[in-house]
Parts: structure tokens; sequence; C-alpha cells
């Protein structure tokens, strides 16, 4: 059966990071030791760890890091590269970055690492030439990866849809290299997510489970697509999950909340999370 988790980007404005203009402060800060103190109240088995709200990754910090997810027998997975991961090949610098960042996810004890190629591409242009890059680029990444034990897992980012990222799969070609699959983000590229995530599921080592309730203002704009407690929105997930499964995917299946939806705006993140977790795994029950 496959489990439960929550990234910790769920909670990006405890960590610090506010959307201008579109959030409030919410009086409240965490670090990453209160957010698996949250995930082991509510039993999640797996954590996704954003390294953007990390501190600086020396051995030491890694230790206890390591010791405390041991503790809490947490599957876990590393999450680098926001806002803009590779910048869609515009910084080698960021290449660079993500090499230093694969042994560090070994160190944790995490066998993924999930990437980010971009911060988000405009849908109306050719994605060729930044198609072309990132695969040579990820293919480096990936012999970094082989030698480390690590899978490299890019997200859909906003960025390609389901069929650039199978040619960005096809592209690598190393079984050290799949997919995070974000089932919000489809949508905000205008895909299917059922399809989309049909077409992925193959491909699929790491996921963000999202649900989106469409909001105000144009559709080509983020804040048209806000997120909202899984099972109230407009995205199929048990249509999802039943696809990743049909496809033999065995990995965590973790929650990811973002720009929440005005009509949850007051609704603090813990309750959203936790609502979430119990309808998620209500559905996983109910698949079997």
């Amino acid at each position: 059966m496959m489990q439960v988790g929550i990234d910790s980007y769920c909670f990006h404005r405890y960590f610090g990071e506010v959307y201008n203009g579109m959030q409030r402060e919410p009086g409240v800060s965490w670090d990453v030791f209160d957010f698996l103190d949250y995930a082991e109240s509510i039993g999640v088995d797996s954590v996704s760890l954003e390294t953007c709200f990390l501190p600086a990754l020396d051995r030491l910090f890694l230790t206890d890091l390591k010791q405390r997810l041991d503790d809490g027998a947490f599957k876990r997975m590393l999450a680098w590269g926001h806002p803009a991961g590779l910048e869609a090949g515009a910084n080698r610098d960021a290449l660079e970055d993500l090499r230093r960042h694969i042994p560090l996810a070994r160190q944790l004890g995490a066998s993924v690492l999930r990437i980010v190629g971009s911060g988000g591409l405009p849908q109306n242009v050719s994605h060729e030439r930044e198609m072309a890059t990132l695969i040579a680029w990820l293919k480096d990444a990936s012999a970094t990866a082989a030698e480390n034990g690590v899978r490299l897992a890019l997200e859909n980012h906003n960025d390609f849809d389901s069929e650039e990222m199978v040619r960005i799969v096809a592209g690598v070609g190393s079984k050290f290299f799949g997919v995070n699959l974000d089932t919000g983000n489809l949508l905000r590229v205008f895909d299917d997510p059922v399809a989309g995530s049909r077409r992925l599921a193959p491909y699929t080592i790491a996921t963000h489970i999202k649900d989106i309730a469409p909001s105000r203002g144009s559709p080509s704009e983020f804040a048209f697509w806000p997120s909202c407690p899984l099972g109230q929105g407009i995205v199929d997930l048990p249509a999802v999950v039943r696809a990743l499964k049909d496809a033999g995917y065995q990995g965590p299946l973790t929650i990811e909340i973002d720009l929440v939806h005005p009509d949850w705006a007051h609704v603090p993140e813990e309750t959203i999370v936790r609502e979430s977790v119990a309808y998620l795994r209500q559905m996983v029950a109910d698949l079997g």
C-alpha cells in the first residue's frame, strides 16, 4: 500500500516565505525540527525537506537532522531547487549547486532528490532550446547521482507539460532519473491532470499530491490556480492515484500546499494538512 507524506513547503509561510501581495504574515516561525515534530504528531510515513528552508548543510547539522529523521522512522526525500532550480539552462552555477546536494541527500539517508528545472516557462512558445540544455545538464547530474546511489526526480514545475517531461526522461536515459509528479502543476500548464498522470506514472519516482480550486483573475496567472485541502478542488485525485497504482508506483504520496485559495486563507496550515492527510489515507485504503 502506498504511504502518505508531507512536504515542508506546505508551511512555507512559517519558514519565512510569504507571497508578496497574496498572503499575510502567519505570526508563526518554524525550523525543520518543528516541522518534523508536527509530521510525527499526525503520524505521516514520509517527509520531503526543502533545502531552501534548511540552514547551511554542514556535517554536524546533517548528523543531527538524520538522527531526528531516524528517531521518527520517517522515509525521507530531500528537495532541491526552489524557486527556479536550473533556471531552464540559463545558470550553470545552479547545475554545480545541484551536484553538490546529491551526496548530501545520501548522508541524510534519502534515496531520492527532488529537483527543479525552472521557475516556470511561457506556455505559448516552444521549449525546445530549454529542453535540449536541460537534458545535457541532467545527464551530467544523473551520473553524479548514480555514483551516490541517489535518484533524481524532476518536478513538472509550472514549466513543462507531461509530453515534454516524457521527452526529457527519454533524453536523459538514466535509471537514476525520473519524475516528481505534481498533480496541481499539470493543471497550471493546461495539461489534464488525469491524462498527464497516466502519461507520467511509469516514470514517476516521487510525487506532490496537490488539489486546485480556481480563483479570480486570468487563467494564465499563478494566482488563478491556488491550492486547497485535498478533495475540495477540481483535480480528480482518486483517478490520479489509481493511475500511479496501476503503473506500479511504490513511493510515498506526498502532500504539497502552496498558495492557499482565499476561501481557506483563514485556516491554519496545520489544519489544512491534517485534513488532507486524512482524505488521502482514506483514498488509499479505498483503492486497496
